[in-house]
Formats: structure tokens, sequence, C-alpha cells
């Protein structure tokens, strides 16, 4: 019988998948030629280069 996982296991594979996730999207943003600023009003908007 296999042990179940505790949540303390659970909760840091939770985070480190985050982190994993975040890392690849703020590399794929990086190598991306749009820019992200924001206008008056505090909206994003994306502009092309």
């Amino acid at each position: 019988m296999e042990r179940k996982p505790d949540v303390i296991r659970a909760l840091v594979f939770v985070f480190a998948l985050g982190l994993a996730v975040t890392g690849f999207t703020t590399l794929q943003a990086s190598e991306s030629d749009q820019t992200v600023s924001t206008d008056q009003s505090g909206m994003l908007t994306s502009m092309l280069d």
C-alpha cells in the first residue's frame, strides 16, 4: 500500500510547479518582440516595436 502524500509535500509541489510555470512564461515574454506598457487610465496595452 502506497503512502498518501501529506499536505506539506503537496503544497511544496504546487509552489514549485507555479515557480516553473512563471519562469517559463517570463522567458517566453522576454523573447517576444512585444512590449507591454500602461496608458493613463491604468489599463495594460500591448504595442509592437
